[in-house]
């Protein structure tokens, strides 16, 4: 899901392009951290909870298909598309 988003591959060379004084192991290990947190924050930002949307979109297919059993409507069917769509790319 990552390395397929196009902000990824600028997200880590923006990081990485920052400064650093000291050794060159300082240097590595700092930048590294300073990687992680760029991502972390970049996810959460871009992608939000994932395992709560997966709960979430799961939920509200659960509750569609339910009133698919009532009464058929092809505008519901297709939401129910979308959310399986959604589910997907948040599961891959």
């Amino acid at each position: 899901m990552w390395a397929e988003h196009n902000n990824f591959k600028s997200i880590i060379q923006s990081a990485w392009k920052e400064k650093v004084d000291g050794s060159s192991g300082y240097i590595l290990t700092e930048k590294l951290r300073r990687t992680r947190k760029a991502l972390k924050i970049w996810n959460k930002t871009e992608f939000g909870n994932v395992h709560q949307n997966i709960h979430d979109i799961t939920a509200k297919i659960e509750n569609m298909e339910k009133n698919l059993q009532d009464k058929w409507s092809d505008q519901v069917a297709m939401a129910i598309d979308q959310l399986n769509t959604q589910l997907n790319n948040n599961i891959s």
